[in-house]
């Protein structure tokens, strides 16, 4: 986010800014799953409640791998982004 706002071009200060918080709030909601996850089957449930838990137990992975690798596609799109406007600042383009 630093970087980002050192930059020249607008459009990626505005990006890296909004895919930040993006990133921030995903990351969130993560941990927050992941612990929900880790204490829930800690507590006796009742029948409508346990098959919820077995429900979100089926979603629980593709919603983990999705906000656990989206931050990081981000991320890592941001940095190319960043890396090519860095580039053309200094070569002059293509």
């Amino acid at each position: 986010k630093q970087l980002g706002a050192m930059l020249p071009d607008e459009t990626l200060r505005h990006d890296v800014n909004l895919f930040t918080t993006l990133n921030r709030w995903m990351l969130a909601l993560w941990l927050i799953l992941i612990f929900s996850a880790i204490l829930l089957p800690q507590f006796s449930l009742s029948q409508p409640a346990l098959q919820i838990q077995v429900w979100a137990g089926r979603a629980e992975l593709a919603a983990l791998l999705f906000l656990g690798l989206a931050p990081l596609s981000i991320t890592m799109a941001l940095i190319w982004k960043t890396k090519e406007v860095i580039l053309d600042s200094v070569f002059g383009g293509k």
